[in-house]
């Protein structure tokens, strides 16, 4: 839609997939393993966040694509380990009636700004759309 704001676009940066993790999983897997995973993660997928909804596509050569509209969120969760906070990234994660995508979860930078945009987006449209959250 032509009047929808754009909080992000682009792909995910490697930093918010490489700092996301619990550091022992180097131990396990190995240092290169673990930036080569994260290099092919960060390639594979990509985001646009809206006023309106969020939409996340995966893949290199096919492709998959979730779409969440805020009048659908139920709830929405930030997580940020030390390493994160060290490193500016976080994890978003948003519970939806989306039959599609009941859970969406989303590791980015600068993502407690993003959170915050994103929690008066949501509300936003839940008046604008009439909807009520009901447990």
């Amino acid at each position: 839609m032509p009047d929808e704001e754009i909080i992000f676009e682009g792909r995910i940066p490697f930093k918010a997939f490489h700092w996301s993790r619990n550091p022992l999983w180097l131990l396990f897997l190995g240092w290169n393993f673990g930036i080569l995973s994260s290099l092919i993660k960060s390639l594979m997928m990509s985001a646009r966040i809206t006023s309106e909804r969020i939409v996340i596509r995966r893949g290199l050569l096919s492709k998959h694509e979730d779409i969440v509209e805020y009048f659908r969120v139920k709830d929405i969760e930030f997580k940020q380990s030390l390493l994160q906070r060290m490193r500016g990234v976080g994890t978003i994660t948003l519970l939806s009636e989306d039959a599609t995508a009941p859970e969406l979860e989303l590791v980015i930078t600068d993502a407690d700004e993003i959170k915050e945009k994103m929690r008066k987006f949501i509300n936003q449209q839940r008046r604008i759309h009439g909807t009520m959250q009901r447990d």
